[in-house]
């Protein structure tokens, strides 16, 4: 069942002191946003280990599969799929045992920021950080087909337009 999306239709922005992806309250709002999708989840990241371990974190993604919920994760240069299915199990068996063809993987020649997208209108930005360091903040902006600022509407057009072209410059990995 779909969790209640925290946000009444507005820009949100999590700051969280010393933000980790693994910190409950960071995690919580992405779940959150992942568990919303009827239809899809565009996403630009490094499979961090440490954020993609987590219980909650494999429950809400096998939930989205489950639907189905279209999923594409465009990978960071340098990431090693066939290590990430080692180091993330649950994520390596679920796209493995795709029957739906739910789960697309594809990975850019180029350093990405990291996005979600969720059904073309939640768009979760991560502030640029170094691999290594903990994650500065988050900014969620919910229902951007419906908010009334025409800049929030085309910026959330800008950010699909852009996913696209970096997904169609990118190589196949899966699916």
């Amino acid at each position: 069942m779909a969790e209640q999306l925290p946000h009444n239709g507005k820009f949100k922005v999590i700051g969280v002191k010393e933000a980790d992806p693994t910190k409950l309250e960071t995690r919580q709002e992405i779940i959150s946003l992942v568990d919303s999708a009827k239809h899809s989840i565009y996403a630009t990241t490094r499979l961090a280990t440490r954020f993609f371990n987590n219980l909650d974190v494999e429950e809400v993604y096998t939930r989205a599969a489950a639907k189905p919920v279209k999923i594409n994760f465009l990978l960071e240069p340098g990431i090693d799929w066939n290590e990430k299915q080692q180091e993330i199990g649950w994520l390596g068996t679920l796209i493995n045992n795709d029957r739906q063809d739910v789960f697309k993987i594809r990975q850019s020649t180029e350093k990405l920021p990291h996005w979600i997208i969720v059904d073309g209108t939640h768009i979760r930005l991560e502030e640029e950080h170094d691999e290594k360091a903990a994650l500065v903040s988050n900014s969620i902006i919910y229902n951007t087909k419906t908010q009334k600022d025409v800049a929030i509407k085309l910026f959330a057009e800008t950010v699909l337009e852009t996913f696209a072209l970096w997904w169609k410059d990118s190589t196949r990995v899966h699916g």
